[in-house]
Parts: structure tokens; sequence; C-alpha cells
């Protein structure tokens, strides 16, 4: 697939609603949109036509390869020959620059989510069917051979675990917090962006980029329309960016999802105010 450099809300919709078909050539697409769509003087065309290279140079290199050779050269190539890596960082540290495409592949480095993506990109332009799981961390992916899932750890340049490292990660996760049985099986596409989305929402809300975060809200909100908490906090954001009919026409439709007596004072205080 060509990935494209221009980016317009049109544009940027159209990918979001693709999230439902679990086409796994569209999730890079989407993040690199965002990211022209959020810095727009930022110009993607250089990235774009990068990571254009960079997929048919590998898909070349594979071909006539097995799928467990193809699985061997796409590590070899991604994080020998290219460099990529996931970074030790912090949640409470994480910058844009850790997320946001543009700067990863200029990098070679980011997030655990950020360096899955391109992983996962460049897995699904040579037919490896892998895919982010539940687990929080998004350093492991599954990996689906003849039927069994492996597990591939992007922290060990895409080593494939043994049944014993895995559930010594496992261990040492829930440590952490619960894992649920469910933390092995595949994140959807939509959950997925959603989880990546979230990450961008952090960072700005932490940093005070209230013209990016009000964006990402009105993204995660194309996702999940009827998502009452981002409902309020774009109200509320709205509301602190001059924006007070678009505040208060998503106050009333936050308070349609939400019994006044179950929400928060600032919520009802904002009604208040703006009726």
């Amino acid at each position: 697939m060509q990935l494209e450099s221009q980016i317009s809300w049109e544009k940027l919709s159209v990918e979001l609603e693709l999230l439902s078909s679990e086409d796994p050539t569209t999730l890079m697409q989407l993040v690199l949109d965002l990211n022209g769509w959020l810095w727009p003087e930022a110009s993607m065309e250089p990235a774009a036509r990068a990571l254009n290279f960079m997929t048919y140079e590998l898909m070349a290199q594979c071909q006539g390869l097995n799928e467990i050779e193809r699985l061997d050269h796409l590590n070899h190539y991604y994080f020998g020959r290219k460099g990529f890596q996931v970074l030790d960082i912090k949640a409470s540290e994480m910058q844009e620059r850790h997320l946001l495409p543009k700067p990863v592949l200029e990098q070679r480095a980011g997030s655990p989510i950020s360096i899955a993506l391109f992983y996962l990109h460049f897995a699904s332009h040579i037919d490896l069917p892998a895919y982010l799981i539940q687990m929080r961390n998004h350093y492991l992916l599954k990996w689906v051979r003849a039927g069994r899932a492996h597990y591939v750890d992007l922290c060990a340049q895409g080593r494939l675990l043994s049944e014993e490292d895995l559930m010594q990660i496992m261990a040492r996760v829930a440590d952490q917090s619960p894992v649920g049985a469910e933390a092995l099986s595949v994140l959807p596409n939509r959950k997925t962006f959603l989880r990546y989305a979230d990450e961008l929402v952090k960072i700005y809300e932490r940093n005070g980029l209230d013209e990016q975060l009000h964006s990402m809200f009105n993204v995660m909100l194309k996702v999940e329309p009827q998502n009452s908490k981002l409902l309020g906090k774009r109200a509320l954001l709205r509301r602190q960016l001059g924006l007070e009919r678009e505040a208060l026409a998503d106050l009333k439709r936050y308070f349609s999802f939400v019994e006044q007596n179950q929400a928060p004072p600032e919520m009802i205080q904002a009604l208040h105010d703006l009726h």
C-alpha cells in the first residue's frame, strides 16, 4: 500500500472508519495522517516516502522466503540494519516525539506501541500474521503460525519467546497490575488506536497543549461517539477555549448519558453556567 502524506479531516475520518475492517495495513496510514493533522506545518512527505521505500525494499528482500525466514529477515532488517529500538521510558516522561511516527521514524526509537505499529506495518506487507495483544506493555506481539500462537519480544529484537519466558513476563506484569485470561488475546485495530491516542492525550494534558488535546478528543469521539467521559472532558476544554456553544452541545449530549445526580460537580456547574 502506498502511504500518502496529504492530510485533511475528511481523509482522517475515512481512516478512522476503516478501523472496523481489521485491515492490518491501515493503522500506519492512520497514525501518519494523525501526525500531519495535529501539526500541519510539519511536512509528512519525507516520512511517508522513507517508509514506502523501506516497505518495498523489505518486500523485495523477502521474496521466495518461507514464513520463519521472513520473520528472521524482518527482525534483522528492522532492529539490525535500520536500528529501531524500544525506549525504556516511564509513562510520566513520555513525550510526543516518542509516539508520533515522524519523529520516531527519524530517531528510529520510540515507545513500545509506536515501535510495535511500525513492526506490524512491515509484517503485514510480507504476509506475517502478527498482532498486538491485550497486555498493556505493548512490547509483545502474537504471531500465528500453522494455527499455533508464538510471541515476539520487541524489547529483545524480535526474539521468539519460549513458554517459560512468556510465563516469567506474565508473572512480572501481574506483580504490577492484575492480568486476566484475555491478556494474550488479540487487540482489535480500534482498541489499538484508542490506546495509542490515549497515550497522546496524557502527554497533551500534562504539557498543557490544549489545541492538540482538543483535536485528540475530536478524533477519539469519532471512534467512540458515546464515550461520556471523553464528552465531558471535551466540554470542559471547549469552555476553557471559549467555545461556549460547542461546550454546551457537548454537555447536553453528556447528560443524555449521565444522570445529574451521578455527574461530577464541575460538569453540573458548567451546564448551569452555560445555560
